[in-house]
């Protein structure tokens, strides 16, 4: 990683610890609906929004700013104690982007084995 955090910058090479607290997302998604070849009728997820917002505290574990200088990586892990809110909106996008593609590639796929007249219930 390289770049800044606020006022500071940075440089690491290795790992980093990220832990969460509880957070909010708000997920919308458009669905349509198609029509295989017997006739039969498919849903599919075809695009969506989301908003993430944090409740509680997130917290930051950097290894190896610096190239190891504790005395410099402390003012970072303490900038990011501080603002953990303004770093977590900032990064927050693309983590979130890449985890509910995953997400609805999986529901698609089910999505996929299970026309909706085979999945409604009869009463």
């Amino acid at each position: 990683m390289k770049g800044h955090i606020g006022t500071l910058a940075l440089e690491e090479n290795g790992d980093f610890q990220l832990i969460s607290g509880r957070l909010l997302v708000n997920v919308e998604f458009d669905v349509e609906k198609d029509i295989i070849y017997d006739g039969k009728t498919l849903m599919v997820i075809k695009d969506f929004k989301f908003v993430a917002t944090p409740l509680t505290q997130i917290f930051f574990n950097f290894k190896n700013l610096f190239n190891g200088r504790e005395d410099l990586a402390e003012a970072v892990h303490k900038f990011a104690r501080e603002n953990w809110k303004t770093i977590t909106e900032l990064i927050q996008d693309p983590i979130w982007d890449a985890f509910l593609k995953g997400i609805f590639k999986n529901i698609n796929k089910y999505l996929e084995t299970s026309p909706l007249e085979d999945t409604l219930i009869n009463s």
